[in-house]
């Protein structure tokens, strides 16, 4: 090792200046050291948390593709299972009633409607062969997601007819407005049908809107009729103690 000598200072003089930046050099190497061991330390932390969030990451793409991988073709309307085991479906919208219709309307089906402008083209699979529990159900489902709802009226008529008197082919002096279907022949009426939904988890746990009738099918059930969607949801989410997912999923499923 190279030492160099300061002239003008005695020999203790430079060997105290040694001692000195010898002493300093000590010191840094202990700071660095110690910050190495910070930094090793963080960088697992980081690691670890990486991880973790990789995990829950791919947990969560599993859960989502679960889910996915279990939606029947019917989740995307409106729509229950009735006190006979009947599906009965609802359009969400014009395109949704257009697709019901032309897709999933066949024979030996029932389609329902509200006796009022804005009402969701309703189908009960198999209805012409149902009881009349199972038509009553159908159109509380009918009645409850029209627009009798929002504007806040407490019953409403609802007719049902079968598919050969449904048609999308207007005559001279008919028009057909998206989502919107001509009726002919004789129509089977149910009158004043109250407007209200059960809210509850079905037996599969899932989150589940049924018409009222099948209060006692769901558990923790709560039973609405028509008011501010906000506040109704906001009564529900309380009653039920909902997650943050399901109530975002019961926003989508209220009337």
């Amino acid at each position: 090792m190279k030492i160099t000598l300061d002239s003008r200072k005695s020999i203790h003089e430079n060997a105290a200046a040694y001692f000195e930046r010898a002493k300093k050099a000590r010191e840094k190497r202990a700071g660095a050291l110690v910050a190495m061991e910070d930094l090793r330390r963080h960088i697992a932390e980081l690691e670890r948390m990486r991880k973790i969030a990789g995990q829950e990451a791919v947990e969560k793409t599993a859960l989502v593709r679960k889910e996915a991988a279990k939606r029947e073709w019917f989740e995307k309307f409106h729509h229950f299972r009735t006190s006979g085991g009947l599906l009965c479906i609802a359009g969400k919208d014009a395109k949704s009633n257009e697709i019901i219709v032309a897709r999933h309307l066949e024979q030996g089906d029932l389609f329902l409607h509200a006796d009022i402008q804005g009402a969701p083209a309703t189908i009960l699979k198999g209805g012409k062969a149902a009881g009349a529990q199972d038509r009553r159900e159908a159109a509380q489902l009918a009645a409850s997601f029209s627009s009798a709802w929002k504007r806040g009226f407490t019953a409403v008529d609802v007719y049902c007819v079968d598919k050969s008197q449904v048609s999308k082919s207007a005559q001279s002096g008919e028009y057909v407005p998206k989502g919107g279907f001509i009726i002919r022949g004789t129509r089977e009426w149910f009158r004043s049908v109250p407007l209200e939904l059960a809210v509850g988890f079905d037996p599969s746990g899932k989150l589940a809107v049924v018409p009222n009738l099948l209060k006692g099918t769901l558990a923790k059930a709560v039973q609405i009729t028509p008011g501010e969607k906000r506040k109704v949801a906001e009564g529900v989410v309380k009653a039920l103690a909902l997650s943050k997912m399901q109530r975002e999923e019961l926003m989508q499923v209220l009337p």
